[in-house]
This record gives structure tokens, sequence and C-alpha cells, in this order.
């Protein structure tokens, strides 16, 4: 959190916003510019909070945004009102609109034991070779709030 993507020319900043506790409670929001250098809020939210019942129904944190087949997916670390830590997606064909989240979210969670076997948090992309992405993320066998945090990789069904 931020991320940053160029596309035909205009430079995109996904972020994480606040709240005025300085919570990460207002979902990810978008900024554009023209040089990298001086940035202008859309006043666009990409990706809000769920219902009190959902994934992301607490806050929303750790976005990622890449462009991968003219589609723009937003993976994000989702907490719950349980605090549970996972991963969700969103995705748009216009990078300063709203997100459609995907169905199921999340689409990666905690495993069932080990280094991440209670959370998954702040996901990163990377385009490995043309077709194929790796995703690394943080995992932590310990509930929230985790002080011990692993890194990890898995190859997403993008």
């Amino acid at each position: 959190d931020p991320t940053v993507l160029v596309d035909d020319g205009t430079w995109y900043l996904h972020v994480t916003d606040k709240s005025a506790a300085k919570r990460p409670t207002l979902g990810i929001v978008i900024y554009t510019s023209h040089n990298g250098r001086t940035w202008i809020r859309t006043g666009v939210t990409a990706v809000g909070l769920g219902n009190d019942r959902a994934v992301d129904g607490k806050y929303i944190e750790g976005c990622d945004v890449r462009k991968i087949g003219g589609v723009f997916v937003a993976l994000y670390t989702c907490c719950s009102n349980d605090d549970v830590w996972t991963i969700g997606m969103a995705s748009s064909s216009d990078p300063v609109s709203v997100f459609s989240k995907a169905t199921p979210n999340p689409v990666f969670q905690h495993g069932l034991s080990g280094w991440d076997g209670a959370s998954v948090a702040v996901p990163l992309l990377v385009n490995y070779r043309a077709d194929q992405w790796v995703m690394y993320y943080q995992g932590s066998a310990q509930r929230q709030p985790a002080d011990t945090w692993d890194i990890g990789a898995t190859v997403p069904a993008i």
C-alpha cells in the first residue's frame, strides 16, 4: 500500500484510505497523475467495505492493482469483524471506477496450520512469465494482533 501503475500514459495510484482515527476503514481510493509527481484524488472508492458479516466488513488494507488481459485486478487484505485476515479480489475494466468484488470472496485464506495457519495479508502480484503470475503474501500462525509474520508465494488462478 500504495500501488502505482501506468496505463496509456496516465498514472494510477490505488491506496488504502484512513479514517480520522488513522484506521484503514474507508476502503481503497484512487489518485491519478500525468507525471507521477503531482497527484489528484478522484473521489472514487474502488473497493469499499463489505457489510458487518463480510470478510472485509471491518477494514481493507494492503492493496495491489495490476492490469491483466485488459482488466484491472485488485488484491487486498480483508479483515472481518471477527479479526480474521484473508485476501480479497475485485476487478474493473476502468481503473477509475468502483471495482466489482469477486464471488466468492475471499480468494485466498490462511492455511489449516503452520506458518500461515491463522492470517494472510498484503498481497503482491508479480508477472513471472508472459501469462503466469505469482502472488507473494504475508502469513502468520497467530490470530490478530499478530507480531510474527513470514513471506509466502503461490500461483493464483487469475
